[in-house]
């Protein structure tokens, strides 16, 4: 699994949700798990898929992906995408 932090930014003309690239931050990977600069790019396109209606606006929340591979046939698998798996808001005390 890889764990993401991301912080929401609200819209001024609609109010929707949106994610601003720098502020995205890989905090977790698991032991079986590596990412490469294709794998960052893969997993920056889940980030932008992610429904982000049940979200607020100002907050940092995380998020967790699991790789998933796809059997070519040929005996080698090859990456797809990456799959959301959880969502939390973050509690940040000041």
């Amino acid at each position: 699994m890889i764990q993401v932090e991301i912080y929401t930014h609200s819209s001024v003309v609609d109010g929707s949700i949106s994610f601003e690239e720098g502020d995205l931050r890989i905090t977790f990977i698991s032991g079986n798990e590596v990412i490469l600069k294709s794998d960052f790019d893969k997993l920056l396109d889940a980030v932008r898929d992610i429904e982000t209606k049940g979200l607020k606006p100002e907050e940092w929340y995380s998020f967790g992906f699991k790789r998933n591979w796809e059997y070519d046939g040929s005996g080698l698998y090859k990456q797809c995408w990456f799959e959301l798996i959880e969502t939390s808001l973050i509690e940040i005390e000041l």
